[in-house]
């Protein structure tokens, strides 16, 4: 991933409390030179020292088929983003420029078997609908074993995690705090890209 030094995330906490504010990511894989991408929710785990990153797609979908050959999947996840007008720059000779944050995760898949995947469905549904979870857990296993044969669950053990917060820290911090609070005018999700710029302010400021 580019980024500039001062843009670049490493902090692997930071990196992993950012992959699990925004799990629903767009999953990245490629055979003989083609790519292809499905956008997934994704449960992220840290395991005996390692980051691992579950998901699942329908069984009906091809792009599952590649991880029968090896290689590495990239896993993007992608936060909130917005225009930045160069009107709100005190430097005349500007370019308008998107500010935005994204982290990337690399590493190679492992198919899950049918009882794993279900122990996947069924905490992804804990994890963000807890009244649905206990509901599940009423109904008939066969049933819900029937269902999951219908998906293909599987886990990236994380090699590599890099992430780029870009939020116009190559600007003066005037130029910073003026886009600051233009974009805290803004509807989401410019006006929370305007609150990170002014976090990172009042950190440099403290």
């Amino acid at each position: 991933m580019y980024a500039r030094p001062v843009e670049r995330e490493l902090d692997t906490a930071k990196l992993v409390a950012f992959a699990r504010a925004y799990p629903f990511a767009t999953f990245v894989s490629a055979r003989e030179g083609v790519p292809e991408a499905t956008h997934l929710p994704v449960l992220v785990h840290e395991r005996d020292g390692h980051l691992v990153l579950a998901a699942h797609m329908a069984r009906a979908n091809p792009h599952w088929r590649m991880f029968e050959t090896g290689g590495d999947a990239l896993v993007i996840f992608q936060g909130p983003h917005a225009y930045v007008s160069p009107s709100w720059y005190e430097e005349r000779l500007s370019v308008p420029t998107w500010d935005y944050l994204a982290v990337h995760a690399r590493g190679p898949v492992k198919v899950l078997e049918a009882a794993d995947a279900l122990h996947h469905v069924a905490e992804l549904t804990s994890a963000h609908d807890p009244a649905e979870f206990e509901r599940m857990r009423t109904l008939p296993h066969e049933w819900l074993e029937t269902l999951v044969r219908g998906i293909v669950a599987f886990e990236v053990r994380v090699t590599s995690i890099e992430g780029r917060f870009k939020l116009s820290q190559n600007r003066t911090l005037a130029e910073q705090a003026n886009v600051a609070r233009e974009l805290a005018s803004q509807p989401e999700p410019a006006r929370a890209v305007g609150a990170l710029i002014a976090a990172n302010l009042a950190h440099a400021g403290g």
